[in-house]
């Protein structure tokens, strides 16, 4: 069942609360991202299957919004034939779910690692049988695949805060205690010092934003 089908019923049911924003999209053309994320005071969540926003959606020479989006820079963007689009601090949030084949080729793409935007990807291997033809499915207990789903749906039915339907998102600056940011400076060493000794082959650009991944999970 597709993605987009799943989140209709939700994006039906709570469009009248949220004034017509949205916070979720399925796979958009990089065109649409930014229109969208303009109509919505800047933000989107992008959830898909397959990586086909990845591989069909994004090319190095369109990829501004994405890189804006992941560090909430302005973005402006106009065109003779598409118009304007002014975003003052985009956010945008993806996950794809996607087959390690995929996954493969997303991190070989020499044109995202030049742009920057493979060592911005958070991946999570989930462990398969190494013999992939004969392996049975991963087993997940369902209590988790149940607590999964309970998230999931906590966030699709999840109502925006009142000021939003005025048109008003407040940004916020999160300032580091010296202790939180030498904490910081030492686990970015011990990155370096892993890359040194090749414990980071073939992924040496993620490793590099490592540091940075950790601070953003933990704002």
């Amino acid at each position: 069942k597709k993605l987009s089908a799943f989140l209709a019923p939700f994006e039906k049911k709570t469009v009248k609360k949220l004034n017509k924003l949205r916070s979720f999209t399925d796979s958009p053309t990089l065109k649409k991202l930014a229109e969208i994320m303009e109509k919505n005071n800047g933000f989107i969540a992008i959830f898909e299957a397959e990586g086909g926003f990845w591989r069909f959606r994004v090319r190095s020479i369109e990829d501004a919004i994405l890189l804006k989006g992941f560090t909430m820079e302005y973005f402006s963007s106009e065109t003779s034939t598409n118009g304007s689009v002014i975003i003052e601090a985009p956010v945008i949030t993806i996950c794809s779910y996607v087959q390690p084949i995929v996954a493969e080729k997303i991190f070989s793409n020499k044109n995202f690692q030049d742009d920057g935007l493979v060592p911005r990807i958070l991946p999570v291997f989930l462990p398969r049988d190494k013999n992939i033809k004969n392996a049975d499915p991963l087993y997940i207990h369902p209590e988790k695949i149940q607590l999964y789903k309970n998230k999931i749906m906590a966030i699709l039915n999840r109502s925006l805060p009142a000021h939003m339907n005025e048109g008003k998102r407040p940004i916020y600056t999160l300032t580091l205690t010296t202790e939180a940011y030498e904490a910081y400076v030492e686990y970015r060493q011990a990155i370096y010092n892993d890359m040194h000794e090749g414990k980071f082959r073939n992924c040496e650009a993620f490793g590099s934003k490592l540091a940075g991944h950790a601070v953003r999970l933990a704002g």
